[in-house]
């Protein structure tokens, strides 16, 4: 397995171990309601959530909400952010490795197009 994956898949292990997903949360810049579709939440069962940032190769990953910590430093970008919930998304990841599976195939037609486009 090459470095590249092994890291992917233990820093997605070590957030996505054995919880359960209830809600899907994007974000939307106030200013003109516009998705940003780099950014991704996912709320588990206790309230806490799972932050995505999808820039590049390497995947960024958060376990603090915008307004407690921005780790992504979108406000940098954006003055106000708004959070819209999705209630449509219900996994149990105790099924791991088949979640793990799951997840790099959705995610990595996104992380190509942001490499192939970096390197243009």
């Amino acid at each position: 397995m090459n470095s590249y994956i092994l890291s992917f898949t233990k820093k997605f292990a070590y957030f996505f171990e054995h919880i359960e997903i209830s809600n899907i949360i994007y974000l939307h810049d106030e200013d003109d309601n516009e998705r940003l579709d780099h950014v991704i939440f996912l709320e588990k069962n206790d309230g806490d959530v799972i932050g995505i940032y999808l820039r590049g190769m390497n995947p960024l990953i958060s376990a603090n909400r915008i307004y407690d910590l921005d780790d992504f430093n979108l406000f940098a970008n954006y003055d106000e952010l708004i959070e819209c919930k999705e209630n449509k998304l219900v996994l149990n990841t105790m099924n791991y490795w088949a979640f793990i599976y799951r997840i790099t195939m959705d995610l990595l037609p996104y992380l190509y197009y942001f490499h192939t486009m970096r390197l243009m």
